[in-house]
């Protein structure tokens, strides 16, 4: 698997990706296949990522920064999705 990763990373291009998928028998085996998260259902949360890189990239720094808010309010014991939950970056509660 490391090597397949190592393949993969420096390919210069999609056919030479093409080429190392199609070489590797690992996986074309339908056992070594099994749905994220073990739920058949999360194809909608696959896809509904980004599709532009910069998209997504912003995407997880926001979610980020989301964390951390989050993270302070319940350390301060205040629910995230309250009244007297911070609405800016400024504190403020209004």
């Amino acid at each position: 698997m490391k090597k397949l990763f190592h393949e993969l990373f420096s390919a210069p291009n999609e056919e030479a990706i093409d080429s190392i998928l199609g070489a590797n028998p690992i996986l074309h085996n339908p056992t070594n296949w099994h749905p994220y998260g073990a739920n058949e259902s999360n194809f909608s949360v696959v896809e509904n990522q980004q599709a532009n890189p910069v998209a997504a990239l912003v995407e997880k720094l926001t979610n980020s920064i989301d964390a951390m808010l989050m993270k302070k309010c319940y350390e301060q014991g205040i629910d995230p999705r309250s009244h007297q939950a911070p609405r800016s970056m400024g504190g403020s509660g209004s």
